[in-house]
This record gives C-alpha cells, structure tokens and sequence, in this order.
C-alpha cells in the first residue's frame, strides 16, 4: 500500500511539474514576450515565446505567434530560421499581407539588386494652381515633400505654396526660388537670386548661408548630412557650416545635378552630356543626354530625362529606354522615390503619381505605446537601399484588428545614436541593440565577420553602418554610408501614427497594421497589443 502511495505522488508530480500550458496561458506569455520586447530585452520575450509556443495555442492565434517569433528571431540574426516560419505562416493563412512584405524583403536584401524599368501607376493625386478663378500658383519651377506634405515652388510670383488637407498655405518670399532640397532634419533649402537659403515657412524667416553664386541648383543631401549643389561649371558642397566649392577639373554649363548613393551626376548642356562622378571626384563615366534640360536618377542611379517630345526615358547601358509620355506643357518634373511630380505650366497644375521597379518598400512599425485612449505607433518607410521616402496619407492605411482606422500622421526627426563598431559587433552587440532608436555604427574600416543575413536585422532594428572606406553595398544596403572621417549628427524622419483605441477589444491579441498601398502593391507591417498590456 505504502509503495503504492508513493507511485501515486510521483504520478501526481510530474503531472503538475510537467503540465502542459493551455491555450489562455500561451496568450498570458505572449502579453509577457510583447512587453519585454518594447522594453528592448529580446532575450526574455524569446524564451517566453518557446514556452508559449511549447504549449496548446488557438488556432486562430497561431499566425500571430509564429510571425511575433518570426520578428524576435530576425532580432536575434536567425534571419533563416524566421524565413522559414514565415513561409509556413502562408500555408496556414495564405495571402497575409504582413508576411508577403516581409517575406519580399528578405529575399530581395539577400540577393544581388536587379535593374527593372520603373512603370508609372495611374494613381494620381494632382494640385490645380487655380481654384474657382484664385490663383494660387502660376508657374511652378521645383517642388519637394516636407514632413507629409507638397511644397511647391511659383516662380513668377516668388512665393511659396504647401499642401494641406484644406487647401493651401501660401508664403511670400523676398528671393526667386529656382530649386529647393529638404534636409533629413526636416529643414528646408533654397536656391535663387544668387543665394543659398534656409528657410523657416513657420516663420517666414529666410536666413542667408551664402551669397555670391551665378546660377546655384541644389541637388540634395547625401547620408552624412551634406547638401550638394552645383553652379555653373562647379559643384559645391554646404556642411552646416560652410559652402566648400569643388573642381570638376573642366569647363562645364551645369543645367543639372543628381545624387546617387555612390556620387552624382551632372547635366553639362553644352556638350549634351551625363557626367558620373563618386564622391572623390573620381569620374566614372560619360553618356549622351539626348536634348534633355533636366533628369532625376532612379533608385539604382540611371538617368531619367524628359525629352523635347514630352517622353520621360531612362538610360542605361547605353540604352534608352522609354516610361511615360508625360502631358503636353510639362516643363519639369521631380521624382522623390517612389513619387513622380511632374510641374505643368500649360495647366497649371502640380502632378504626383507613384513609380517603381519591382523591388519591394519596406514599413516598419518600431514601437506602440499608450496615451489615454490612444494609441501611438513609430513608423519607418524606407527604399530597399535604406532611404527615408515621403509618407502621404493618401497612400497610406492603418488597420486596428483588423479593420480600417482615422488617423493621425505627424513627423517627427530622430538623431542617430552613435555605436562603435568593434570585432564581434554583429555576434555581440547587434541582437541586443534596443529596438524603437536610430543607430549609427561606426567601422574604421569596411565591417568584417558578418552574415549577408545581418542585413534584414539591420533594418528591422534601424541600424546603419558607416564607415571610413568607400562604401561596400552591404554598407549602403543597411543605409549607411562610407568615406565618413568620425561619427557625425545624422537625423532622419520618424513617421508618429495616432488613433483612438476600438473599445472593447477587439480581440485578446489584436493586430495593428500600417499599410503603403500603390497601385495593385501592399507594403505593411504588423504588430500587436494585448488586454494584458493595456492592463
């Protein structure tokens, strides 16, 4: 009987010690693993997740768990293990909008970047410089997106005109613009009238940088912050403190200039030619500019031109290759990856429409927080080389558990935080960097020991990698860049999402998606609160 006894308790025990967790226990571990991943500490959300996912899980839940543990594994540079579950996710709830993105990205940042044409959508968001007999804009010159927004560019009435979701604001300036750039910082740049501006439109305030050019054209900033331009038959760069002007080493009428990731371009309309430079004023190379007057570059670095025939055309490998006929009476165009403005004096109007090749954009949501029945999220959309890109509402879809929300869409500039790039960073350091920051690394050289995987956690954490060499394309791919002497003040835009939280809950765990929605392609991402976190 005493034997028996004993049996009976050892059967009792090891029950209890080795009982298995049910369903609404795995929803408790998976509140516990979301919380501890906010907070940064990738280690215990991970371990949390392996109990859930030890147990019994609705099947309703089992997406949500196995793309959760897909997000923590990438975190921790199982980047191949992730990819797997991912694909499995599809089999049991196909077409999941999250997944694909996610899935498109991996692939796409693990293999060598292929030149596809770029093919202009048919979505059009387009701004009429007269409404009901008032003029608003006349003859636009130049336009860029500051925050969520168009600033155009009227030259003629030497005003500013930015677009809002009630119409417009309207600036009087006292210089000609002729170009304009918009800094990572969010700060805007004009060119005219022989001078380099910044300009305040809270204020009104133009503040003077340099005064003394002939004909100054901006061409934008690189990843270190600098703003490029050219005048005449130089270029010149402007770092937050001082105009340093650059010797092309020949006489040039630069009508034209472009940057790309590796160096720029420049438009020399007096030999109806491209010119390729790298950053060490290097030239690469020299192609025929067919009569254009102005170009952009696409995500790869080819040319795109207008030609005198109203065609917008890239070039490349000595072809030309033909995109959109633009409408008659379109004297510019500007193109913001992946958004195609092309200015009109004809009509008057000011024409935004999505292009893209067939890579993928990638949104990040970064973090979700609670403020009284709100709920903010940190968004990141970016070019598969690493570049911030305009966040439209337009474009734009927010999805609380599943159905559409009314948003909010703010911006707001998030400085880098600067990291060492020490031997055994990315074994060491990279899976325990806290998610919801901007992380520069510094290397002194081209970063070494390092999986091409590395790339996918790179960006799902919004860490770059810099470096004193020329760039590799790993370095660029993760945003970064090269030829940088020492760790610098680099922003970059973070995009704030608010909305009121559904009561009641939609569910225990519910999905919150941000959705880039152009033409037939989705770009999202997802993540998740649960009543426990609310709590």
């Amino acid at each position: 009987m005493r034997k028996f006894i004993i049996f009976s308790l050892s059967i009792v025990f090891c029950v209890i010690s080795f009982s298995i967790i049910n369903e609404e226990q795995a929803r408790e571990l998976f509140s516990q693993a979301l919380s501890y991943w906010y907070e940064g500490d990738v280690i215990k959300a991970k371990s949390l997740m392996d109990d859930a996912l030890s147990g019994l899980i609705y099947v309703s839940d089992i997406p949500e768990f196995w793309f959760f543990t897909s997000k923590i594994d990438i975190d921790m540079r199982a980047v191949e293990k992730a990819q797997e579950d991912l694909k499995t996710i599809l089999v049991i709830s196909p077409g999941k909008p999250e997944v694909l993105s996610l899935l498109k990205e991996i692939d796409t940042l693990l293999k060598p970047l292929e030149f596809s044409t770029p093919a202009v959508q048919q979505e059009t968001l387009q701004f009429d410089g007269f409404i009901k007999g008032i003029e608003y804009f006349y003859t636009p010159n130049c336009a860029g997106f500051l925050e969520n927004s168009l600033v155009i560019a009227d030259k003629a009435n030497k005003r500013l005109v930015r677009t809002t979701e009630d119409g417009y604001e309207i600036t009087k300036l006292r210089t000609t613009p002729s170009s304009m750039a918009v800094s990572p910082k969010g700060e805007l740049y004009l060119s005219g009238d022989g001078r380099l501006l910044l300009y305040d439109m809270k204020t009104s305030s133009e503040q003077v940088l340099y005064d003394g050019f002939i004909n100054p054209i901006l061409a934008g900033f690189d990843r270190i912050g600098r703003l490029w331009g050219s005048d005449v038959d130089r270029v010149f760069v402007y770092d937050g403190k001082t105009v340093k002007f650059l010797s092309l080493g020949d006489f040039f009428i630069i009508n034209d200039i472009e940057l790309t990731p590796y160096g720029f371009w420049i438009l020399d309309v007096m030999s109806d030619q491209l010119i390729y430079y790298d950053f060490s004023l290097k030239k690469i190379k020299s192609i025929p500019a067919h009569g254009a007057w102005c170009f952009e570059t696409t995500i790869l670095g080819d040319p795109i031109i207008l030609t005198k025939d109203f065609r917008l055309s890239v070039l490349r490998d000595n072809t030309v290759s033909d995109l959109y006929r633009v409408p008659d009476g379109t004297v510019f165009f500007e193109y913001f990856y992946p958004y195609l403005i092309l200015l009109n004096w004809k009509s008057n109007t000011v024409t935004v429409k999505p292009m893209k090749s067939e890579e993928p954009i990638i949104v990040k949501v970064d973090t979700l927080s609670f403020e009284n029945e709100n709920l903010k999220l940190s968004v990141r959309t970016e070019s598969i080389y690493g570049d911030p890109i305009p966040c439209l509402k337009d474009f734009l879809e927010v999805r609380e558990g599943g159905g559409p929300v009314f948003f909010n869409l703010s911006v707001e500039y998030s400085k880098l935080q600067w990291l060492k790039g020490e031997k055994g960073f990315f074994e060491k350091t990279l899976p325990f960097i806290k998610r919801g920051l901007a992380h520069g690394v510094f290397f002194e050289n081209s970063p070494e020991n390092y999986k091409e995987t590395d790339l996918v956690t790179l960006r799902g954490k919004n860490v770059k990698i810099f470096s004193r060499s020329n760039p590799t394309e790993f370095v660029l791919l993760s945003g970064g860049a090269g030829m940088l002497s020492s760790p610098t003040e680099i922003w970059q835009p973070v995009y704030r999402i608010s909305f009121s939280r559904t009561r009641p809950l939609p569910s225990d765990i519910t999905a919150v998606t941000v959705q880039l929605r152009l033409g037939k392609e989705l770009y999202s991402d997802t993540i998740y609160y649960t009543r426990g976190l609310i709590k």
